[in-house]
């Protein structure tokens, strides 16, 4: 949903922000629970909505059939993400955004989709643009990009890309570690993820020194019998 709170006029079927923001309401709430296929059929009403007040070829656009390729993600059901995801960008890219923050969720998405195919190659494309435009628009080390780059990486390995995946590993435990510092329990997933990168390239004495220094900064904040330490 775009992020304008200001009521706007009804289109001419009668459809304004507030008969949306009703419906996306709903639409949360479904899939805050998991309900997606309680959510599907509302994303779909909220697509038609939107398209009925703006017109077909509108940025408003853009959220709602993001939402919508998500909850078909979510089912499993690719095809249909990949449709609505790539409508988004076609939208953002036919406005002269090439590098415009819209296209970042779209993009994402279909780079997610693209992964759960297996069509590794399409998905590392469409996630290294989206991890370009966040670093451009956010910053370097913006912590935005963490999703995007586990899946890249994910995509780099079994393109079989040791380089590039070894490159943009090392890149998000350092994004991760420079929005959360050194001391904080929310840096126990990066370490844990780069660790297992370098296990399983064999480098067996970087590994064991990141899952150290994961078990001290667990021992020390959470104790030696939590769950984080275990």
């Amino acid at each position: 949903m775009v992020r304008d709170h200001r009521v706007r006029p009804a289109g001419d079927d009668g459809v304004d922000d507030a008969q949306r923001l009703v419906v996306y309401r709903a639409f949360r709430s479904a899939f805050d629970a998991k309900q997606f296929r309680d959510a599907l059929p509302i994303a779909e009403k909220l697509v038609a909505m939107t398209e009925q007040q703006y017109g077909s070829e509108n940025a408003a656009l853009v959220n709602p059939l993001s939402n919508l390729g998500t909850v078909h993600y979510r089912l499993g059901q690719y095809e249909a993400a990949e449709t609505q995801y790539q409508r988004a960008v076609r939208i953002v890219e036919a406005r002269g955004g090439g590098a415009d923050r819209l296209l970042i969720r779209p993009l994402h998405g279909l780079g997610e989709t693209w992964f759960a195919a297996k069509d590794y190659a399409d998905a590392a494309v469409a996630l290294k643009r989206a991890v370009d435009i966040s670093r451009n628009l956010d910053g370097l080390f913006n912590v935005d990009q963490l999703p995007m780059l586990v899946t890249l990486i994910d995509c780099y390995v079994a393109l079989d890309r040791g380089s590039d995946a070894e490159k943009e590993s090392a890149y998000a435990f350092h994004v991760a570690e420079s929005n959360y510092g050194t001391h904080d329990l929310r840096l126990l997933e990066p370490l844990d993820r780069y660790a297992r990168w370098f296990e399983g390239n064999g480098r067996y004495t970087s590994a064991r020194a990141l899952y150290g220094r994961a078990l001290q900064l667990a021992e020390q904040l959470s104790g030696p019998n939590s769950v984080q330490t275990v």
